[in-house]
């Protein structure tokens, strides 16, 4: 390689290692032992049913965790002025936080008392007079209001704003899917608020509902493989094959179903079986 090419080598080499040292220098002295011990702080019951006692939970290890991030951001603003976000802003992804709301108890659905027969009967002929009768049945009916379908549109006075047609709302792009596939899907976006805990979802599963809706799989070196779509000018993603187990567990599985969503606008109702 020609010698007037290492200043440039040289520069290139300090812009891609620029955030490797001031991330090292960041991490002088950095003690976490008292609030990252993950066996007592971070137990995160996600792949449980939703109950006050997982809630708990939930929300403690949420707490944990920001107790954790906010020790390393002031130890990194004391030694560089910065937050480790802020260093690293050019390279992260905008993302929404996700928090736990607090525990409900699920309100039991109250059964209608069921009117007597004899209820009935006195409501019946507890007016007799024809009059009142005619009175009732004027009140019961409601006045209807024809608006103007032809021309500019004119709102009649006495109909409020909220009262007028709603704007229709365009509809979510699906995709159909198999049924094989879309057992993956709902596994991935799987929400602990309203569904059953499902299982673990084979690797080869993953690629096989991936595949089925034109995503090319390509192996990469080690654990990775990289999925494009097809057709479109949407980026490509990288997932890792787990190890030893052929399987996603369901943590894993929800992380890969929150990159999907950010990377290409995908949920639940996304997918419908053809």
């Amino acid at each position: 390689m020609p010698l007037v090419e290492l200043p440039n080598l040289r520069s290139e080499l300090r812009r891609r290692t620029k955030y490797l040292e001031i991330l090292a220098l960041g991490s002088k002295k950095l003690r976490l032992a008292h609030v990252g011990t993950p066996l007592t702080k971070f137990n995160y019951p996600s792949d449980k049913p939703q109950t006050a006692a997982t809630t708990k939970k939930m929300r403690e290890a949420e707490s944990h965790l920001d107790e954790f991030w906010r020790h390393i951001d002031e130890h990194f603003v004391k030694r560089t002025g910065k937050t480790m976000h802020e260093i690293c802003s050019d390279l992260l992804t905008p993302r929404t936080l996700e928090r736990t709301p607090e525990w409900i108890e699920p309100a039991v659905p109250s059964i209608p008392e069921k009117s007597s027969p004899a209820a009935v009967l006195t409501d019946t002929f507890s007016t007799l007079n024809i009059d009142d009768r005619v009175a009732q049945d004027d009140t019961a009916t409601p006045i209807k209001v024809k608006v103007k379908t032809r021309g500019s549109a004119v709102v009649p006075d006495d109909i409020a704003p909220e009262d007028a047609p709603p704007v229709p709302v365009p509809p979510v792009p699906t995709i159909t899917v198999s049924s094989r596939a879309y057992k993956v899907f709902r596994v991935l976006f799987y929400n602990p608020l309203h569904d059953i805990p499902p299982g673990e979802i084979p690797w080869s599963e993953f690629l096989y509902a991936l595949s089925s809706i034109g995503f090319g799989v390509q192996k990469q070196n080690g654990s990775a493989w990289l999925f494009t779509p097809s057709g479109t000018p949407q980026r490509s993603i990288i997932f890792h094959e787990p190890h030893p187990s052929s399987k996603i567990p369901i943590q894993i599985a929800r992380r890969h179903g929150r990159r999907l969503s950010r990377a290409y606008g995908w949920a639940t109702e996304t997918f419908i079986v053809e």
